[in-house]
């Protein structure tokens, strides 16, 4: 019997407890850039607006002012870049006056059915990057799987449900940004 408490109370202890996210220590303004491609490969749109929404509160959470200002001639003109590293270039060229840019590329992808649900997946590229310094960026690359019930739910439902993944995965981009610019002098 002491045994099996002291075993429960070590296994609870080493449950590992969320953290508190990391602040920018100044106000810091961020553009946001999203970007939804479909299956077939073509740019659809940026994010549905509940998926953005969350993931702007992280950034509202660590004292990151967003904005989303980019026009749809822009878009275009982004989506005619394929290399990551070059778009991240191009905004830091227009997107002038902010301290940071957040590049949120999203790729949907129907994947099969198991048991009866719809198997997606969700691949996610996230670059955050000073645009006076595009050395210091950072990328992060996720494939979240999604089940889904039903047929007819498609890519806005599919990134919906893979909302709370690809927030906890911006989290860790910004913490890891926001403790590497701390530390720098």
């Amino acid at each position: 019997m002491v045994l099996r408490t002291l075993l429960v109370l070590l296994c609870t202890a080493c449950i590992p407890k969320p953290g508190q996210p990391t602040v920018s220590s100044n106000n810091s303004d961020i553009t946001v850039v999203t970007r939804n491609i479909n299956p077939a490969g073509n740019f659809t749109g940026p994010l549905p607006e509940p998926v953005l929404t969350a993931l702007l509160d992280g950034l509202n959470q660590r004292n990151l002012n967003a904005s989303s200002v980019i026009s749809q001639t822009a878009m275009e003109n982004l989506a005619k870049l394929q290399v990551q590293k070059h778009r991240l270039e191009w905004l830091a060229q227009d997107q002038g006056g902010t301290d940071l840019i957040l590049l949120i590329e999203t790729h949907t992808e129907y994947f099969s059915q198991l048991s009866g649900r719809y198997r997606w997946t969700v691949t996610a590229e996230l670059s955050l990057a000073d645009p006076e310094d595009l050395t210091t960026s950072i990328h992060r690359s996720v494939e979240i799987p999604v089940f889904m019930q039903f047929h007819h739910e498609r890519e806005a439902a599919v990134l919906e449900q893979a909302s709370p993944a690809l927030e906890r995965e911006l989290s860790t981009l910004l913490d890891a940004w926001l403790s590497a610019a701390e530390a720098r002098p």
